[in-house]
């Protein structure tokens, strides 16, 4: 989801950044997470 983030945004956010503003919306339930610690893999709930 990084690189595909990353291609999308003109100024993207650094990867520490983006991990986390990841981590609030798997706190607000609109991601969840899979794995653990810094190569997490991200999903989109539905």
């Amino acid at each position: 989801m990084f690189e595909l983030y990353q291609k999308s945004v003109a100024q993207p956010l650094g990867e520490r950044a983006y991990r986390n503003q990841m981590e609030h919306l798997v706190q607000t339930g609109l991601v969840k997470d899979l794995g653990d610690g810094r190569w997490k893999r991200y999903e989109v709930v539905s």
